[in-house]
């Protein structure tokens, strides 16, 4: 999904829940004199509501989606420092000591892979961390033929300094990462 296609949805469904907002759960039973005078109730910007900018959540679901589709690539010919090289500048620098470590693991399976981003949503957004679900088809090819699936991937995003957003954690989905402050007892 592209930023101005993401940006263009999390618009409208702010938009959305902004008029939502403003409408009575049920309709008046008979209005009062008083109420037709009233002045409408005002629109609140949704947008402000959110722990961050429309463009920095564009951003993290960008870096969120090139993370996914490079942490399900890779090729069996390859050294397993390659794939750790191309999440590297994606990734905090804790998480990418991880991934260096489980290299071998992933790239050794005697498999290729090739995985394309198909959807990203957002999952959860808080000050300083923000969620995102992204479903990857993943192809992988070994010497007993070729396999497709779809995966999805809860991948956690922290600001990294002057360089935007860094991916923190990659789990499952399902695994039901629901967020937390990195670095916070649990």
């Amino acid at each position: 999904m592209t930023s101005r296609r993401l940006t263009a949805c999390l618009t409208a469904v702010i938009v959305a829940a902004g008029c939502a907002a403003c409408q009575p759960a049920h309709a008046p039973s008979a209005p009062h004199p008083a109420a037709t005078a009233a002045r409408p109730a005002p629109s609140p910007d949704t947008a402000a509501l959110l722990p961050v900018s429309l463009p920095s959540l564009a951003a993290a679901a960008r870096t969120a989606a090139r993370f996914a589709a490079a942490y399900t690539t890779w090729n069996r010919r390859q050294a397993p420092a390659a794939w750790a090289a191309r999440l590297r500048p994606l990734a905090t620098p804790q998480l990418a000591r991880q991934l260096t470590q489980a290299a071998g693991t992933a790239t050794r399976s005697g498999q290729s892979s090739t995985g394309t981003v198909t959807s990203e949503q957002a999952r959860m957004l808080a000050p300083g961390m923000i969620i995102i679900t992204v479903q990857v088809r993943q192809v992988t090819t070994s010497p007993a033929g070729t396999t497709q699936a779809v995966t999805s991937l809860a991948i956690t995003l922290i600001p990294e300094g002057g360089r935007g957003w860094a991916v923190y954690d990659a789990e499952p989905a399902s695994d039901g990462d629901a967020g937390g402050v990195p670095g916070a007892a649990p």
